[in-house]
């Protein structure tokens, strides 16, 4: 599954494709601004061409000199945690915390750090799926999409596909070498697809269709498969292909129909979840999770104050406390199991974990998870 992976951006050297691009804006001698604000244009150079110690010390300087805050490497790792769960979010179609989110990105843009063309991209990519129509996202934001075309040799391969996906929206005709690429990313056939059903080239927007449809079923995305099935039978009546098209939308509309009811397969799915998020480690995504249901199983609570655990001891103290003093004397049982596992390592202790038919599955997992 596609990622965006910003690490190099946890290095000095891209910076100075960012700073050559304002300096030059500035439309000023480089040099002589350069010694102006202490820092020797040969070391400038170098730094730019190879990762060296001193760039850092030089992005502070142009940092400080030109009105930008600084990029820690922690806040590089929190802008590539809220880029990539916009983007799932967005893939599957998951608007929940939509305005939440876009109210960060713009506190963030606001606050005016140097990598403020990828939050606007970031923004950018969210706004696209936005529930209004495409022309009016377009009108509204061509000013933002011309702006981080001017920072395009400052993002990396991951960011430029997200460039392309958005230049199928703004640009007037399909760039040639979007047709050309191969991507990593199973958003851009999808909106590659979407692009030439809209101009009228069908046949080649069923082609790229079928790339998006493997990806997506094999990614489990069976939402965003339901959209591009939409535009594939858009295409198959344009062309004519009328035993296709009946043959795809009859078979959609009895998937359409059997989605009325999923509280069974979502249930045992945040139950599955959980379990295996314990041993991969993955503490603070299964406790956010659980924590945003509103009713919780006795399974759900297990993983989930094993999580709180490792991510908060004082949190977990209260949670367990809550959780302790409203449970009857077989759940209070289980509880006890779990705190004295946590609190002292004890693994055999484990097998006295009573919590139904997932028992069994519950206590392998936690065998297998790290508590020390």
């Amino acid at each position: 599954m596609f990622k965006i992976n910003l690490s190099i951006y946890k290095e000095s050297k891209q910076y100075f494709q960012i700073f050559d691009i304002l300096l030059k804006d500035l439309n000023i001698n480089k040099e002589a601004f350069l010694k102006d604000v202490g820092i020797s244009p040969s070391s400038y150079r170098k730094a730019r061409t190879i990762e060296q110690n001193i760039g850092d010390k030089i992005i502070d300087q142009l940092c400080n000199a030109l009105g930008y805050k600084k990029a820690s490497t922690i806040f590089i790792t929190e802008v590539e945690e809220l880029f990539n769960r916009i983007y799932f979010n967005m893939y599957y179609k998951i608007f929940k915390h939509f305005d939440k989110d876009l109210e960060t990105i713009n506190n963030l843009i606001e606050q005016n750090y140097i990598i403020k063309p990828i939050l606007i991209l970031l923004k950018l990519f969210l706004l696209a799926n936005a529930k209004i129509d495409t022309w009016e996202y377009k009108e509204k934001n061509l000013n933002l999409y011309n702006e981080i075309k001017k920072y395009l040799i400052f993002f990396n391969e991951d960011l430029l596909e997200i460039v392309d996906i958005l230049a199928l929206t703004f640009e007037s005709s399909i760039p040639e070498e979007i047709m050309m690429k191969t991507y990593k990313n199973s958003l851009a056939y999808y909106s590659l697809s979407s692009r030439l059903c809209n101009d009228e080239r069908y046949v080649e927007s069923l082609f790229i269709a079928k790339k998006a449809e493997d990806v997506l079923v094999r990614e489990k995305n069976y939402k965003r498969l339901l959209y591009l099935n939409v535009k594939m039978m858009h295409c198959l009546n344009s062309i004519h292909s009328y035993q296709e098209c009946f043959d795809l939308a009859s078979m959609q509309l009895l998937t359409l129909q059997s989605f009325v009811e999923t509280e069974y397969e979502y249930n045992h799915t945040i139950k599955n979840l959980a379990i295996c998020c314990l041993p991969l480690g993955k503490y603070k995504y299964i406790s956010d999770l659980i924590l945003e249901q509103q009713n919780i199983s006795l399974t759900e609570l297990c993983c989930l104050l094993v999580a709180k655990y490792k991510v908060d001891t004082v949190e977990y103290e209260k949670l367990y406390k809550s959780y302790y003093e409203m449970m009857t004397n077989s759940g209070k049982s289980n509880l006890e199991v779990i705190n004295n596992f946590l609190k002292n390592d004890e693994r055999k202790i484990l097998n006295k974990l009573d919590i139904g038919i997932l028992t069994e599955i519950v206590v392998s997992a936690l065998k297998r998870t790290q508590i020390s």
